[in-house]
């Protein structure tokens, strides 16, 4: 193993090990949002959202499997080609 690839190796494991931490919360209120502590995503996600619906007053967050900037990407090209 050449030394580039034991310090590449060393240098993803820590993102191996520790998983993404986000605050979960299935619905709640706007005015009277839960007071939540981070929790352990399962293996793989990679972003944290909050959707907010303004017409019910609701939130809800969430770990997701896939970068969020990749989807708002595909839209911004679709609008301008």
């Amino acid at each position: 193993m050449s030394a580039f690839s034991l310090v590449t190796l060393l240098s993803l494991l820590p993102s191996i090990i520790s998983a993404l931490k986000c605050h979960q919360v299935a619905t709640a209120n706007l005015s009277n949002p839960p007071e939540t502590q981070a929790t352990e995503c399962i293996a793989g996600s990679l972003a944290c959202t909050k959707l907010v619906d303004y017409t019910t007053k609701t939130f809800t967050k969430q770990c997701q499997q896939f970068n969020c900037t990749v989807g708002l990407l595909k839209i911004f090209v679709s609008w301008y080609t």
